[in-house]
């Protein structure tokens, strides 16, 4: 079976969507808060987060070279960003809740496999952003 790296990364993008929309039903169960749960689904960030998730997984798991591009720089801002956060609010005697190591984890994982070589084994192996879209 041969390895796929941008339907990979389509896949963890989807993950990402699951894992944050999923923490969002955590919460509310574990409240029952209708208005915690009406107030995350609608913020602004949650919302531009999904969107961009999966058009960047359908663009990837379509072959599109600009979903790799859009995808590594969403990536990379969202990673910039949790770390700054996490820098900011925990240390390591204060750890998050394992959600977030899971959320950063699928992220980075991410990043990683948009930076694998799409052919191994080939001396001149490309990213997906440098090849040529044959469709």
């Amino acid at each position: 079976m041969k390895f796929n790296n941008q339907k990979v990364a389509s896949l963890l993008a989807l993950a990402f969507v699951l894992v944050m929309h999923g923490g969002i039903l955590i919460q509310y169960l574990s409240t029952a808060d209708t208005y915690t749960l009406i107030f995350s689904l609608t913020l602004p960030s949650t919302i531009l987060s999904t969107v961009v998730a999966i058009l960047v997984a359908w663009g990837l798991w379509q072959n599109h070279s600009w979903a790799w591009w859009f995808g590594l720089a969403a990536g990379l801002i969202h990673l910039t960003k949790m770390t700054a956060w996490l820098s900011q609010h925990y240390s390591l005697s204060n750890l998050p809740a394992m959600g977030v190591f899971v959320t950063y984890g699928i992220t980075a994982s991410f990043v990683l496999v948009l930076f694998i070589p799409q052919r191994h084994g080939d001396s001149n192996a490309t990213t997906p952003s440098q090849e040529t879209h044959s469709k």
